[in-house]
């Protein structure tokens, strides 16, 4: 198995405005209202500038949040980027049984935006408590050629929301230099 460069999470044990249990040699960075964290580690040699993580509590209002990766990403032309987003937008091309209206405003985005879906069709549920289960954790690139292999991982979360791993292409040294929030 590969070691992880870097993890995206959300809803982390945080303790003084750091997420506890890290090795000292890992970087982190939290969201303003500490919901949402980038962790990196020392092996992270990737070029990634912008990584953005949308978390809204319970994406009640999708079109705000819209409105604001609109925003985020008006700033951030022709760069890579990488959206990791709690939609809970229901589509079949992320592994729902039928679509709703916010699944249809998703989808329209990601057409409008030219980003690509790296969630896998058919991959285990990216949220599952003992009484319900889906799929409202979205992964999205602009520029697929350097993503690959998503995977909804079976390891203990400590969350109702599983790990997903994604590997990538990235050959040049560099570290994390934009962090973009809204959560």
């Amino acid at each position: 198995m590969t070691t992880p460069d870097f993890f995206l999470v959300q809803e982390q044990y945080i303790r003084n405005g750091r997420i506890k249990g890290l090795p000292r040699q890992w970087t982190s960075w939290l969201s303003g209202n500490g919901k949402a964290g980038i962790i990196s580690l020392p092996s992270c040699v990737l070029c990634l500038p912008n990584l953005l993580d949308i978390r809204r509590e319970h994406a009640s209002n999708l079109e705000e949040m819209i409105k604001e990766l609109d925003e985020a990403l008006s700033k951030l032309q022709d760069e890579n980027i990488i959206i990791w987003a709690d939609m809970n937008a229901h589509c079949v091309c992320w592994g729902y049984r039928t679509n709703n209206n916010k699944g249809y405003q998703v989808e329209n985005f990601i057409a409008e935006k030219n980003f690509q879906l790296l969630n896998s069709t058919g991959a285990e549920p990216t949220f599952q408590r003992h009484n319900a289960e889906g799929w409202p954790d979205l992964t999205l690139a602009s520029n697929l050629a350097n993503m690959r292999d998503w995977e909804v991982m079976e390891n203990e979360s400590f969350s109702d929301h599983n790990f997903i791993k994604i590997r990538n292409t990235y050959s040049l040294l560099s570290q994390i230099q934009n962090k973009v929030w809204r959560s």
